[in-house]
């Protein structure tokens, strides 16, 4: 079928995909004369041996800092804004040019193991790192999220132990809303396994050049976390007796990695520390319910008193957890009635706002 009429006379020709000995000879053939006898001998012979080839394989992996190793609750929780970071011992027999992805994927199982993660990017119960090594340079990247994990480059390295082994680390940063998973306090040890509802589960696959795969499952848990922080004081309330006044505006800056609540009190009655004078919050502070419409005052609340006893609540059912911010915002701001028969001089209170995650 391709035939060669020129010196060195060659060709190619294919053979079965199978292991085996293989046989040639040549038969002359001359124009006007009888073709040649076929030799009883070959005239050459050739053993053909086909190896299937193998997928990479996975020898170790672990989830990792300073303290030891974070899967399956064995030496605490990750801690959100901490560094971490994945090792994965990997063997690829075709050498390691073969050798083209590591793809790790990791998601919050909500309780049901049969949950697998959403691959739309940026969600926040999400995270999947990458190591490539299409073009023989190895590229460490973040394909998603893109606001609540840290790809920490810099730290991440490949160490070659032979012509095939590599030991690679992957290092990254939860943060701040990462969703806490705490399992039920109760982790079985075992690995290559996602068994314990309510933590976050993780796949690695490793991918070569024939687009042969291995993988493994596991799971980790993230601690409970919550931040949140006033840019000023309540201020600016001036009013004679008998009137009423509006304080400045407050902006609560919050995060919180679980579903809460946000509730606000009074500590104490309003004080003029130099007479000792009080006036009583009961009935005379309101919370206003027009400064913000993205709370659950839905109308002008009275405070009843002091103390956490007589909280309002600023956030309730709809506090819930949000998988696209780090950090949220809520504006709050108080009217106050001044009794009549007060003295007119300055007052103060302290005041607190509490985060309860369910």
């Amino acid at each position: 079928s391709n035939p060669d009429d020129v010196y060195p006379w060659d060709w190619n020709f294919d053979i079965p995909n199978s292991t085996g000995y293989y046989e040639f000879y040549s038969i002359g053939k001359k124009s006007g004369s009888a073709d040649e006898t076929a030799p009883s001998n070959a005239d050459a012979i050739c053993y053909y041996n086909y190896t299937i080839p193998s997928a990479p394989v996975i020898n170790s992996y672990d989830l990792m800092n300073s303290t030891g190793s974070k899967l399956n609750n064995a030496t605490g929780l990750l801690d959100l804004n901490n560094e971490y970071y994945f090792t994965i011992n990997i063997t690829d027999s075709n050498g390691w040019t073969d050798m083209e992805y590591i793809n790790i994927t990791a998601w919050y199982d909500d309780g049901s193991e049969s949950s697998t993660y959403n691959e739309t990017a940026g969600g926040n119960l999400n995270m999947f790192l990458q190591y490539e090594n299409t073009t023989g340079t190895a590229n460490f990247s973040l394909l998603w999220p893109d606001g609540e994990a840290q790809l920490v480059l810099e730290n991440c390295t490949e160490t070659i132990l032979s012509s095939t082994t590599r030991v690679i680390n992957i290092s990254f940063k939860p943060l701040s809303q990462v969703r806490w998973a705490s399992s039920n306090l109760s982790w079985d040890g075992t690995q290559n396994t996602t068994n314990d509802d309510y933590s976050w589960n993780f796949n690695i696959t490793v991918k070569d050049a024939d687009d042969l795969k291995s993988w493994i499952n596991d799971e980790y848990g993230v601690y409970k976390f919550t931040s949140h922080s006033l840019d000023q004081n309540w201020a600016d309330v001036y009013a004679a007796p008998g009137f009423n006044d509006t304080s400045s505006i407050v902006t609560i800056t919050y995060s919180t990695n679980y579903d809460f609540k946000m509730n606000i009190y009074f500590e104490e009655n309003l004080t003029n520390t130099t007479w000792g004078y009080t006036i009583p919050i009961a009935n005379n502070i309101y919370i206003l319910a027009d400064t913000d419409t993205n709370d659950d005052i839905t109308s002008d609340i009275t405070f009843l008193g002091i103390g956490e006893s007589n909280t309002v609540i600023i956030f309730n059912e709809s506090g819930a957890f949000h998988t696209d911010n780090i950090s949220q915002t809520v504006k709050v701001q108080f009217d106050v009635f001044i009794p009549l028969g007060t003295l007119g001089v300055r007052y103060t209170a302290h005041i607190a706002t509490k985060i309860i995650q369910d």
